[in-house]
């Protein structure tokens, strides 16, 4: 896996498409889809200023770059960073899953309309 893969896989578990993340987190669209395609390698200023938008803790793609650097990384590092990878996209799917289940608000005068005791008893 790499670090683009792991930026990948956490903005689809975030439900954003390129263009969201780019906008949410102040970089440019092309930069995101170059750092998805292993076209270019993030700085740690870029993994740090996306990370708020994808809902995940910097640390995670921090330990995500470092342990999958190379070939030869420390597989015991390796583990830990896929781990944390995974607990961070279970995350991100669950958070969507729970905003889905709430109830959208409606504006007062819809729910005013819609409650029963807003009616007259003619």
């Amino acid at each position: 896996m790499t670090i683009g893969e792991v930026v990948h896989t956490l903005r689809v578990s975030a439900g954003l498409k390129q263009t969201e993340l780019a906008e949410r987190a102040g970089v440019s669209a092309s930069s995101v889809s170059l750092v998805e395609s292993g076209r270019r390698e993030p700085t740690i200023k870029w993994l740090r200023t996306i990370a708020p938008s994808l809902g995940v803790s910097a640390a995670v793609l921090f330990a995500a770059a470092l342990a999958f650097d190379d070939e030869e990384s420390d597989p015991r590092a390796r583990e830990v960073a896929e781990q944390l990878v995974r607990a961070a996209r279970t995350s991100l799917l669950e958070q969507r899953l729970q905003d889905r289940a709430r109830p959208r608000e409606r504006s007062p005068t819809r729910a005013r309309r819609a409650t029963p005791d807003s009616r007259d008893d003619r």
